[in-house]
């Protein structure tokens, strides 16, 4: 009976420990099997959360998109086209341009307008001549007078060499801003009518001296200078310069001009004809500076543009009406 019972503890003892090898070997299959499952979560918050970056990445992206079509619809709308034309015509005559900082240009271009005058005016003239001019030049005496300065500039030229068909003058911005100011002495304390008058007359010589070069036609550029703080002193400058260039219009067709002195009268006798080119300038026109208000005193490259395409129109439109 105890061998009996020996070997049935002796079993008991096998199948206990069998069924302990059974369950280790379970468990390490339910650990196995866990450890996939979780395996399999991670990777699935994985996915989840590289999904969310992306559509977040998309999402950003789209409202970048969005917010550069918007900034690109803003500029685009914010630089409009001409309002004149820019088409112009061809001329197998010259040109020259005089003037102050617009007339040989401001800034490097694409912003700025600088020797663009002579380069765009090959499209439109046979020929074009250099400019002649610089920045801070006015009609008034004073410390940058335009007429002492051009005579002296160009003296040194020969007849034939500085002579051409057709004259562009870009000039009075600068009176504008230096009316009744250091810059210009004789304006500080003259009243009105007097500033008037000094105004034409000066003009009257500067016109005089380019017909004196000019075979043709002369053509005078509307001021420009949008500054707030001058517009008397602008309307004061263009009513002045537009007043003259009727009276010597008036003059070349035979009419008579009111009594000046004798050195005014025999120097407008044999006047070119002078013709205003009016642009009626707004904000628009103005070069634009990145994180910068538009500079109010000088005109961008479709300004240059419409002016050129203006003289060269009127200088075939003439040339018709002789035919």
């Amino acid at each position: 009976m105890k061998k009996v019972t020996s070997r049935n503890a002796a079993s008991t003892r096998k199948q206990q420990s069998s069924r302990g090898l059974g369950s280790s070997s379970e468990r390490s299959k339910l650990k196995s099997r866990s450890s996939k499952v979780s395996t399999t979560k991670v990777l699935k918050q994985t996915t989840k959360s590289k999904t969310s970056r992306t559509r977040l990445r998309s999402s950003a992206t789209t409202a970048a998109a969005l917010r550069t079509r918007k900034s690109t619809t803003i500029d685009k709308e914010s630089v409009r086209k001409p309002r004149r034309s820019l088409k112009g015509a061809f001329s197998e005559h010259s040109l020259r341009v005089f003037g102050d900082s617009n007339a040989v240009g401001y800034r490097k271009p694409p912003i700025g307008t600088r020797g663009l005058y002579s380069e765009l005016a090959t499209r439109h003239f046979a020929k074009v001549l250099p400019a002649v001019g610089k920045t801070r030049l006015t009609i008034l005496p004073g410390d940058y007078h335009f007429l002492d300065w051009a005579k002296q500039r160009t003296r040194d030229e020969q007849r034939g060499e500085s002579s051409s068909d057709y004259a562009l003058l870009v000039l009075g911005t600068n009176d504008i801003s230096y009316l009744r100011k250091k810059e210009i002495p004789g304006s500080i304390e003259a009243p009105e009518g007097e500033l008037r008058k000094q105004l034409r007359n000066h003009f009257r010589k500067v016109l005089a001296w380019l017909s004196s070069r000019t075979r043709r036609r002369i053509f005078v550029l509307e001021p420009l200078n949008l500054m707030p703080s001058r517009a008397q002193e602008k309307a004061l400058v263009v009513s002045a310069l537009r007043t003259e260039v009727a009276a010597m219009n008036s003059l070349a067709r035979g009419g008579r001009r009111k009594p000046c002195s004798s050195a005014a009268a025999a120097s407008s006798s044999s006047a070119t004809p002078v013709e205003w080119i009016s642009m009626d300038w707004t904000l628009q026109d103005l070069q634009c500076l990145e994180g910068r208000a538009p500079d109010p005193r000088h005109f961008g490259v479709s300004s240059v543009q419409a002016s050129l395409a203006a003289v060269s129109l009127e200088t075939t439109s003439q040339r018709r009406k002789k035919k």
